[in-house]
């Protein structure tokens, strides 16, 4: 949640700038700051807890009004739609977004490179988006 809303604030702050030009939708923007915010707290080594904004990037549409509530009804959606994964798809994930390395994902998931590892990751990221866009919002 802190993340999110240090992004937002630094997204209102690069908008109100003379000189910034936005050159992609503002859900990717966001979801990039959130990204950069989140591995920069891994790297200083402060406890950051992720929620796969790629999920929930409906959110930050244009058109959409972003509320508490929907934030956290799309949060405990992903904490039971996570669950729904196997094991092992969970596991890989979490430990994707934990800054595990890709290399260490494929020794620990007996995967034969990080390659495997990350073709499995993007599979077990589609199950999961099709789990969110197969319910109503």
């Amino acid at each position: 949640m802190d993340v999110l809303q240090e992004a937002i604030i630094t997204f209102w702050q690069k908008v109100i700038s003379t000189e910034f030009v936005l050159t992609a939708k503002i859900s990717t923007y966001i979801y990039q700051i959130c990204q950069n915010k989140f591995n920069s707290k891994n790297r200083d080594g402060k406890k950051a807890v992720l929620i796969d904004i790629n999920s929930i990037e409906d959110t930050f549409g244009e058109d959409s009004t972003n509320s508490e509530e929907s934030y956290t009804s799309n949060s405990v959606k992903l904490a039971i739609f996570l669950n729904e994964l196997g094991e092992r798809c969970r596991n890989l994930i979490k430990d994707y977004y934990a800054g595990t390395s890709m290399k260490v994902l494929a020794t620990k998931y007996d995967y034969s490179n990080p390659e495997s590892a990350t073709a499995q990751k993007h599979k077990c990221l589609k199950q999961l988006r099709k789990k969110f866009e197969n319910t109503p919002h």
